[in-house]
Order: structure tokens, then sequence, then C-alpha cells
């Protein structure tokens, strides 16, 4: 097991090196899936080029997580995330794909891709008596990931300032990673998404300007009619999606025009 482990973190550490010093940005086209957003379902996933001839099953038992099938369409992403260590399983044997994000889980995945994006040294250290997750709360509000009025006005504290442990909406997944990059300076795939292409995000939709930003780099593409349902609880296969686009451009989605 620990030779196979190797050998896959070390054949996808070659393929990757070699995809991004050949080749610039891989993209599909989106279509997607109304009960899953994110979910990519007709057209050649960028993860199935990366990856090349690594089985799902090789995957499924470098990953040793139990409750992730084959052919599943999350399963590169939840790779990715793992082997990027932005993401863990809830056990030793459960990632939950299909279960929700917390606020707190938000946090500590958002600081982890600010913290790679922006090759920052961090050790996320926590305070003793703290609750685990305040080291990547902390962090998201010193950077501007996380903000709050009443925070930065003393009339509540950080911790106190959400209820961390419910589960997170995608707009606020969209606000806290719409944040993690410096997108206009690296420029986007989708430059002519309007927002008006988005039809269920309005301006007064909270976060909408990171939603755009979000679709405009390829991170999110939303349903089959392009739609981000920003209510919506967010799962962890979304989010593994999200973050490997957001830290890998090979994985960014491509959108079609007009």
């Amino acid at each position: 097991m620990k030779f196979m482990r190797k050998t896959l973190a070390g054949t996808f550490a070659t393929i990757m090196m070699i995809f991004i010093l050949s080749s610039g940005v891989f993209a599909t086209e989106l279509v997607g899936n109304v009960q899953y957003p994110e979910f990519n379902d007709t057209y050649e996933n960028p993860g199935d080029f990366i990856l090349g001839d690594i089985t799902d099953q090789e995957l499924i038992d470098y990953l040793g997580f139990k409750d992730l099938k084959a052919e599943s369409w999350y399963l590169r992403y939840v790779y990715i995330a793992y082997f990027d260590k932005i993401m863990k399983g809830k056990s030793k044997e459960i990632f939950d794909p299909l279960g929700k994000v917390t606020m707190a889980e938000l946090a500590c995945i958002s600081a982890k891709v600010h913290s790679k994006l922006m090759v920052a040294s961090s050790d996320f250290k926590q305070v003793k008596g703290e609750a685990w997750y305040m080291p990547y709360v902390r962090y998201c509000y010193e950077n501007g990931i996380y903000t709050n009025d009443k925070v930065d006005s003393g009339k509540i504290s950080l911790e106190k300032a959400e209820d961390w442990n419910r589960a997170a909406k995608r707009c606020e997944v969209a606000g806290m990673l719409g944040r993690c990059d410096n997108f206009y300076k690296k420029g986007f795939i989708n430059p002519d998404v309007p927002l008006t292409d988005i039809s269920d995000v309005k301006e007064s939709t909270p976060y909408a300007e990171e939603i755009l930003l979000l679709y405009r780099s390829g991170v999110a593409v939303g349903d089959v009619n392009m739609n981000f349902s920003p209510m919506q609880k967010v799962s962890r296969a979304e989010i593994a999606a999200m973050t490997t686009r957001l830290l890998h451009d090979e994985f960014k989605i491509g959108l079609p025009k007009g």
C-alpha cells in the first residue's frame, strides 16, 4: 500500500508537471446537473486527461475511503483536494462526498487555499481552549476572506460572529473562495459571462460579485442551465471541485458563449 501511494503520488506529480510545462489551459464546455451543481456529466472531464491511465479504483485504493465510487463525477476532484491537503476525510475510511460543508470547514478550506495560492507560510496555531476552527477563521478574517462589520466595530467577537457549525450556503462559499485569489491579475477563461447569464443570481444576491468572478474564472459552472443555486447547501464533492479548479488552471471549465 505504501508503495502504491508513493507510485500514484509520483505519477500524478510527473503528469501534472509535464502538462503544465507543455500546454495551456485545458477546459471543457458546461453541461451540468440540476441536482448536483458543479457536476459535468457529458463532456470529457479535464481530470480524466490530467490523471491519464490511473484507474478510478487505484485512486480509491490510494485514498482509502470506502464510500467513494468508481466513475463518480467527483472522484478525481476529491483526489486532488486530498493530494493538495485542502480536504481530508470525515474518518480514515469515510469521505462523505455528499455531506454538507459547515462554515467552520469552509473557513478551514478557504484559509488553506489562500495560503497555497499566496505561497504564504501559515501554521494555523490553535490557542489553548479555543475551537479547532478558530485559527482558520482568524486567518480568513485577517486576510479579508471573511468580513463582518460587527466584528470590525467590536460589537461581537469573531468566534461568535457566525454559527460556525451550521451548513454553509453556496453563495457563502463563493464569498470566501472568491477572495482567495487575484483573479483580475491572472485574467479570466470566461471573461464575457454577464451576471444575466446566471438566472438565479441577481445584483441583490449575497456575494453576487464573487459568484460572477468564479464563473468567469472557470471555478464555478453551476447546473445545466448555469444556475448557481446560491442558497443551496454545498456538498463536500462540490467544494472539492471548486477548490481544485481554483488551485489548478488545467481543471478550469470553459463555458459556452452567449
